[in-house]
């Protein structure tokens, strides 16, 4: 059964009171005008106008759900400016996931025309901290209050990038090592090799959550998730669920694209969201358990049947209600659950796939 706009905005918000927070990736698509926008509300002399959409339809987006993630911070550096633009469309209670600019996660540009020069070459302020600090978390400071995530995304390396995953984690350990503390990190990694101990201890030392992430060369986020130590942060909780493991990225914009409907499911990554609510809910309350706000990206695209899903799934079947009584830490405005993780799937067994539930691009959802 999906939900109207209204129910799925109001389980959204149950959800969100409770720190679990659903949105999508980016938000400027004109394909879901008539499930989450009105269509008529951009329209100019009779004719949907694109530019006054892209322009104002955050603040219809946020009528419905409590975060998004900003994939544009991904490709240039956000000003202060451009920040405080989208925080005053969005509800106080807003919150922002920022992809850290490519700048930073790149140790050598591909080539792509949108690198110009520098396409092919190596990347000289590859986890140059000094830089990120001064164009990237400045900015930030202005809108601290409104950021649930700021997501170092790092592309598949390759054996003239890195010999050994060893040496990598040396250079993300030394760079943590320089950052002001107390921000939500989090660290999305694309080679599943890597995902071991040495790696998940470099991210605990620092505090920075492991982004568990559904892609087309990484393990399911079930998998991912069983792994020990892998919960890195014990006030952070991250998942994105993007492509479906083996599926390319070409490959899905191309069966998806105007993600303007439901094509198919992964029930292997419903699963996966499922458990990670469960694990909130089984220990919310406990006062000798850490604050575990969750956090997570879901799939888009046929993103509203998919988060009508997931608010469904998480709001009755899981039993999260609004009830679950919270936790508020000291230096934070916003709920969060503690929580501990059970080693249990809620629905017993570990999670089989079934359907597909990939979508084109990453799509930001608190969880």
């Amino acid at each position: 059964m999906s939900l109207t706009r209204q129910e799925l905005a109001e389980r959204a918000a149950s959800l969100a009171v409770q720190g679990v927070y659903v949105g999508t990736s980016s938000w400027k698509y004109p394909g879901w005008c008539g499930m989450i926008y009105d269509r008529a509300r951009y329209e100019y002399r009779g004719k949907f106008a694109e530019t006054r959409f892209k322009r104002d339809c955050l603040a219809e987006y946020a009528e419905v759900f409590k975060t998004v993630c900003v994939d544009a911070a991904y490709y240039t550096f956000p000003s202060q400016q451009y920040l405080e633009g989208m925080v005053n469309q969005a509800p106080e209670d807003f919150l922002f996931g920022l992809k850290v600019t490519d700048s930073i996660t790149i140790k050598k540009y591909p080539k792509l025309d949108r690198f110009g020069d520098q396409a092919g070459k190596p990347n000289e302020n590859f986890l140059n901290a000094e830089l990120f600090v001064k164009a990237f978390l400045k900015p930030c400071e202005a809108v601290r209050a409104n950021i649930g995530l700021l997501m170092f995304e790092f592309s598949r390396f390759w054996p003239h990038d890195y010999e050994h995953g060893r040496d990598f984690i040396a250079d993300l350990d030394k760079f943590f090592g320089q950052l002001p503390k107390g921000w939500p990190y989090g660290v999305e990694m694309r080679n599943r090799n890597w995902l071991k101990p040495e790696y998940f201890d470099c991210l605990a030392r620092h505090k920075v959550a492991h982004v568990y992430n559904s892609w087309d060369a990484m393990p399911p986020v079930g998998e991912q998730m069983a792994l020990p130590g892998s919960r890195t942060n014990p006030d952070l909780i991250a998942a994105r669920f993007l492509l479906k493991p083996g599926r390319k990225y070409e490959q899905a914009v191309k069966a998806f694209e105007p993600y303007d409907s439901i094509k198919e499911e992964n029930r292997e990554a419903r699963l996966a969201g499922r458990a990670l609510i469960a694990e909130g809910k089984a220990t919310a309350g406990l006062g000798e358990l850490p604050h575990v706000p969750i956090v997570g990206y879901l799939l888009p695209f046929w993103f509203v049947g998919a988060a009508r899903r997931v608010a469904r799934v998480l709001g009755e079947r899981t039993g999260f209600t609004a009830q679950t009584r919270l936790a508020v830490p000291l230096n934070s405005r916003r709920s969060n659950v503690r929580a501990a993780y059970t080693g249990r799937w809620p629905s017993g067994g570990s999670p089989k796939p079934s359907h597909d539930f990939s979508g084109a691009r990453q799509c930001s959802v608190a969880l």
